[in-house]
C-alpha cells in the first residue's frame, strides 16, 4: 500500500516533441510496498526523500536511500520495493521526447549510470508540488508545465556538476574503456564514431569531449591510429598481401 498523489498528462496533445511531461507524483509508501516488474513507455525519475529501498533492473539491485534516486527507462522491465524497516517515501516524474535521451546523457544519466546521489529534494518536491497544484489550462498550462520540467532537469544537472571529481573521472574513464574496447572488437569493419557512440550510449559530442580530456585525441584520430597500428603489427608478423591489409 502507498499514499499517492499523482497527476498524468499522458495522451495530451502538445507542442514539445524534443521533451515534454508525462506524468509526475509523490508517494508515502507501507513497510514492503512493491511494483513490478513492469516497463514504462518513458522515462521516469525518483528521488527518495526519506527511508530506504530496493531497485531491481536488468539483473541488478540496488539499495538505496534518503538523498539518492533512479532512473526508469523506457521498455525496460524492472521493479521496486520499500524496505520493511524504514519504508521509502519518494517523488517521480515522468517524461518523453526525441531528445530525453540525449539530455539526460549530457546530464550523466542513462543504461551504465541509473543511480545517483543528490542533496536537492526540497527543491525537486517543490517543482513538483508546482505540477501538482497547478490549476491553469491549454496552452498556458502547458508552457507552464515545460517549464518545471526544465526546472527539475536543471536542478539535477547543476547537483551533478558539483559532485566530486573523482566520480565523474570514474564514470568518464568507464565510458573511454568500453570505447577502446569497441574498438578493438571492430577496428577492421566501417565502423564510424557515431557507431562508437551508439555502441556505449552516450553522445557522439560527449565521446569526443571524453576522448580529448582523457586521452587527448579526438575519437576519429584514435580509430585511425589504432587501425594504422594494427596494419603495422600485421605487415611485420604475417604475410597478408600489402593490398589486403
Amino acid at each position: 500500500m502507498e499514499d499517492i498523489y499523482v497527476l498524468s498528462f499522458e495522451n495530451k496533445e502538445h507542442h514539445f516533441e524534443e521533451l515534454h511531461l508525462n506524468f509526475c507524483g509523490r508517494s508515502i509508501c507501507h513497510p514492503g510496498h512493491h511494483i513490478g516488474p513492469a516497463a514504462h513507455p518513458c522515462y521516469v525519475l525518483h528521488y527518495i526523500l526519506n527511508g530506504k529501498g530496493m531497485y531491481q533492473v536488468d539483473g541488478r539491485t540496488y539499495h538505496l536511500h534518503k538523498d539518492q534516486g533512479f532512473l526508469m527507462e523506457p521498455d525496460v522491465m524492472s521493479s521496486y520495493e520499500a524496505d520493511l524497516s524504514d519504508p521509502w517515501e519518494y517523488l517521480w516524474i515522468g517524461f518523453e521526447g526525441s531528445k530525453a535521451k540525449d539530455l539526460l546523457r549530457e546530464i550523466g544519466l542513462g543504461s551504465q549510470a541509473l543511480t545517483f546521489d543528490a542533496n536537492c529534494g526540497e527543491q525537486l518536491l517543490c517543482y513538483i508540488n508546482h505540477i501538482l497544484n497547478c490549476d491553469l489550462t491549454g496552452i498556458q498550462q502547458e508552457l507552464f508545465l515545460q517549464g518545471q520540467l526544465f526546472h527539475f532537469l536543471s536542478c539535477l544537472s547543476h547537483e551533478f556538476s558539483t559532485r566530486p571529481n573523482y566520480f565523474q573521472h570514474d564514470k568518464q574513464n568507464y565510458y573511454v574503456r568500453a570505447a577502446e574496447e569497441f574498438i578493438r572488437a571492430h577496428f577492421s569493419e566501417d565502423i564510424k564514431v557515431q557507431d562508437i557512440a551508439d555502441a556505449i550510449g552516450i553522445s557522439r559530442s560527449y565521446l569526443t569531449i571524453l576522448f580529448q580530456n582523457i586521452l587527448h585525441s579526438s575519437p576519429s584520430d584514435y580509430l585511425a591510429d589504432f587501425r594504422i597500428t594494427r596494419a603495422h603489427e600485421q605487415l611485420r608478423i604475417t604475410d597478408i598481401a600489402l593490398s589486403k591489409i
